[in-house]
């Protein structure tokens, strides 16, 4: 099995009908809308999940969730880019992957929106490039063309924070104009 970790910037869309079927089972680490807490962080979620209570809270063990394939989602985007990529330098799997040559372990993904990083044999970090707003519908569509026939387990160690609907914000209108289905990419403006 495949575990990818999502991470950058995380939000949902809510409000006009913006559900995405899963195709792979999806882990979350905080509750629907909120934010990760710092002492949680994306770091020590790729490092060793919440399943080792001396690197995560119980708060973050309490809202990790499990959503089955099959089951149905608020659309997720993440957005941001590799200057995120700086976070990670506390983080052993990040740095046994860069002591190996990073770029080496870069896995080019056929777009120019994201990428895809080797943390071990079986584990992948994902990013979005600077100013780059990715639905989850196109991660997994990304990450399937990447491990046909594979199993996927999609880990969100992002935010969920919520975008309501009715607001005139930048990111719910470029989410608006480029799909609610998910696929839509776009660059944005910070």
């Amino acid at each position: 099995m495949k575990r990818i970790y999502i991470t950058g910037h995380g939000v949902m869309a809510q409000g006009y009908g913006d559900a995405v079927i899963l195709r792979h089972t999806l882990h979350t680490y905080c509750a629907n809308g909120a934010m990760l807490e710092g002492g949680v962080g994306s770091t020590s979620i790729v490092d060793t999940g919440v399943y080792n209570p001396a690197h995560a809270s119980s708060r973050a063990v309490a809202q990790h969730q499990v959503f089955r394939a099959g089951n149905s989602v608020p659309t997720h985007y993440v957005y941001g880019g590799t200057s995120l990529l700086g976070d990670y330098s506390r983080s052993v799997k990040w740095a046994a992957a860069r002591a190996m040559g990073l770029q080496a372990n870069k896995i080019v993904l056929g777009n120019n929106v994201g990428d895809l990083f080797k943390l071990s044999a079986d584990e992948y970090l994902y990013c979005a490039k600077a100013a780059c707003l990715i639905g989850l519908n196109k991660i997994q569509t990304e990450t399937e063309v990447k491990f046909p026939k594979q199993s996927l387990e999609l880990h969100w160690v992002a935010c969920r924070s919520h975008i309501p609907s009715g607001s005139a914000g930048k990111m719910l209108t470029y989410i608006r104009n480029y799909g609610a289905d998910g696929g839509g990419v776009t660059t944005m403006v910070r």
